[in-house]
Order: C-alpha cells, then sequence, then structure tokens
C-alpha cells in the first residue's frame, strides 16, 4: 500500500460516508501493521475482532508509545466521525468538530478549513481529504521511517 495509491483512491470518492470510511480503512491498515510487527501477541490482537476492536487496537498502539499524542487524537477523532455515520442516520458531516484534528505542520490548521467551508470557500468533501492526508499520511510516515514496517 503505497501513500500515492491511497491520495489518488480518495479523490475519487465522491459520497462522504464512503470517503470517510475509506480513510478509516487505510489507517486501520497501519494500526493493525504496528500491532503484528510490534506486539508479541500481534496475531491473536488480530484475530480476535470482538475482544479487541478498533479502539482497543489504537489504544495499544498508542500505550505502546508507538505514536504521538496527537496523532492518537486525530485517529479517535477519525473513528469519532466513522461512528456518528454508523450510529446515526441523518447525521450530517458538516456539524462535526473538524478542528479537533492536528496538523504536524504548525503554519496548517483545520479551523481555517472548516470556516471555509461554512463560508463555501471549499467543500465538505475537500476538508475531509485534508483530514484523510494528513492523519494517514502521518501514520504512514511513522510507520514507514521510524518502525520500519514494509508494506
Amino acid at each position: 500500500m503505497k501513500a500515492f495509491n491511497f491520495i489518488e483512491q480518495i479523490k475519487s470518492i465522491d459520497d462522504e460516508i464512503a470517503l470517510i470510511i475509506t480513510i478509516h480503512l487505510y489507517t486501520e491498515y497501519w494500526i493493525n501493521r504496528l500491532i503484528e510487527k510490534r506486539s508479541l501477541t500481534g496475531k491473536e490482537i488480530l484475530n480476535d475482532h470482538r475482544i479487541y476492536s478498533f479502539t482497543v487496537k489504537l489504544n495499544l498502539i498508542f500505550n505502546m508509545e508507538l505514536i504521538p499524542k496527537d496523532l492518537f487524537s486525530n485517529i479517535k477523532h477519525l473513528n469519532n466521525l466513522r461512528n456518528k455515520y454508523s450510529h446515526e442516520i441523518n447525521y450530517n458531516c458538516a456539524d462535526f468538530n473538524f478542528s479537533k484534528f492536528k496538523n504536524p505542520d504548525p503554519t496548517f490548521s483545520f479551523i481555517d478549513s472548516q470556516i471555509a467551508v461554512r463560508e463555501g470557500r471549499i467543500k465538505l468533501k475537500d476538508l475531509i481529504i485534508q483530514v484523510g492526508i494528513v492523519t494517514f499520511g502521518w501514520l504512514n510516515n511513522i510507520c514507514i521511517t521510524t518502525h520500519r514496517i514494509n508494506h
């Protein structure tokens, strides 16, 4: 899985729900690879979907100090957004507080992007793509460069 493939795939998706689920799925891929490569019981964890939910796996890699706190926070917010769509039939993604997301680049703020969506200067889809590229890209980079995990 290459970051370029991720970007190309999410750019081709028009539906907000499908976009969020796809970003979440790519993110879970790397969470699973971290567990597989860095946990002594990785295979057991990845084979037991009932006990080891996405949230449990995310907490595990954070508590193992495999990802930084701000990235952990981003992935939690991404999961919350996916869960809103999964459990609330009439959920409007525009109501989600995207300013909670962090960016490793301090010159960029999701607050500005959310305001731009409200003002009609950018599409909500583009804001979701920004969140996905930052969050997945950050995780992708940590897995490949810091932890030396191959695709």
